[in-house]
């Protein structure tokens, strides 16, 4: 918990920082009619233009199979966990003609993966591939070996609950026009305590419609609460290479935009926070600028008018969470760069001092 001067102030950094970055997003809309700036948002007025791999209607290897649990792996640290999330899945998934589940291993250096399969052989099937792709292609690969009418990327450290398919197949089966469904979810950590329950979406079961306004406030959903059409896949393309970070929030942008998600309130879905997560090496910088541009891609996407209401508390909300993760860090510096950034286009050199007293921080180049 941060000391409550300090807190406050982050508070203000990022309510200032929220409603400038709202206006330059105003005018770099206003930029796209016109002439395009060489610099790509967020250090320039040109939008990010993301490129999508291609995802066939259906697989090469196509199969009776109606759900297909994928999951990407990289040099399982924890067996335990993995074995659980397996577990968790088989519990609920008996029938292996309709369920197939499959572990695509990203040419991991160590054989954790694949022993642990070898334990669930043959309901558990494992795929190594011959050089490493990635994060975010790995997660395309997975889209592409699915089998099934209906695919859910479940990350090996995560949890599905007693319940989750049965809350989620029968009802997007059974309306052509979901793209896919999403249940409640909770975050737990390394020791399995739960730490927080994501804020219900409604109160009852239902389509959530027109949900990219609420989506473009941040990201609201976790591969572990979620399961998507393989056609909406094919339709939009695969996750954005060009974005280590924000992949998902991107992908789940596009998958609501115009289109219906059905959605259950009950918890059935389990996010583990830690800090050998897959995109835990990335700096806070590294997340604030991928983060940076979905939000102005989604936000576009938005009537002008829902727009201006809704960027300044998107734009507070990252920048909250970039402040708080660099003062908790406690390490007492903050680079120039990192610095003019942040407080871009609205603070005086005598304001940056200030700020930099009260927050106990010193720059370095």
């Amino acid at each position: 918990m941060l000391p409550r001067t300090k807190q406050s102030l982050i508070d203000i950094l990022a309510l200032f920082g929220g409603k400038w970055w709202a206006g330059e997003l105003d005018k770099a809309l206003d930029d796209q009619a016109g002439k395009d700036d060489d610099a790509v948002w967020p250090y320039g007025r040109s939008l990010p233009r993301f490129d999508y791999p291609t995802i066939s209607a259906v697989s090469k290897n196509a199969s009776g199979a109606r759900l297909s649990v994928m999951m990407p792996v990289f040099n399982v640290q924890r067996e335990d966990w993995l074995r659980a999330c397996l577990r968790a899945v088989l519990d609920q998934c008996p029938d292996p003609d309709s369920v197939e589940i499959t572990i695509v291993d990203d040419a991991s250096s160590n054989d954790v993966a694949q022993r642990v399969v070898a334990s669930f052989h043959p309901r558990v099937a494992y795929v190594r591939n011959p050089q490493n792709l990635g994060l975010v292609a790995n997660h395309n690969h997975c889209i592409a070996l699915a089998k099934g009418q209906f695919i859910q990327l479940l990350h090996q450290d995560d949890l599905v609950e007693p319940g989750f398919y049965d809350a989620l197949l029968p009802q997007i089966g059974s309306r052509p026009g979901v793209v896919g469904g999403l249940t409640g979810y909770r975050y737990i950590d390394e020791n399995d305590k739960e730490i927080a329950r994501q804020q219900p979406e409604r109160e009852t079961p239902g389509a959530l419609n027109n949900w990219l306004r609420q989506l473009a406030g941040g990201q609201r959903i976790q591969f572990a609460a979620l399961i998507v059409r393989r056609s909406a896949f094919a339709e939009l393309g695969g996750f954005s290479p060009s974005l280590p970070f924000a992949f998902d929030w991107e992908m789940w942008g596009r998958l609501v935009c115009g289109r219906r998600l059905w959605y259950d309130p009950k918890v059935l879905g389990t996010y583990r926070i830690h800090e050998n997560s897959a995109t835990g090496t990335l700096s806070v910088f590294s997340r604030l600028h991928d983060e940076m541009q979905v939000a102005a891609s989604l936000l576009a996407k938005l009537p002008a008018d829902v727009r201006r209401e809704r960027a300044p508390k998107t734009f507070r909300t990252l920048l909250l969470k970039t402040w708080q993760t660099l003062i908790e860090a406690d390490c007492g510096f903050i680079q120039s760069d990192q610095l003019d950034f942040l407080l871009n286009g609205w603070a005086t050199e005598k304001e940056k001092s200030e700020i930099l007293e009260g927050l106990n921080l010193e720059v370095t180049t």
